[in-house]
């Protein structure tokens, strides 16, 4: 009954694990997305330079709607 027992634990064991590990949770790289998203905060700077460029971004989007 122990080897049974232990089997069945050491079964649902790596199961968890790769359910953890999968590709589509990440595998592991949690930091690596955090890092990126990082480079997506806005930087701090002054409501005129934010205004600027929320500006340059809309004019951009709006020449790639036309084209």
């Amino acid at each position: 009954l122990r080897a049974f027992l232990a089997k069945i634990t050491r079964h649902l064991a790596l199961d968890r694990y790769r359910l953890g590990m999968a590709q589509k949770r990440g595998g592991g790289e949690v930091a690596l997305a955090l890092d990126e998203l990082a480079e997506c905060v806005p930087a701090k700077g002054s409501p005129e330079e934010i205004q600027n460029n929320q500006t340059v971004i809309e004019a951009y989007l709006g020449k790639k709607k036309e084209g």
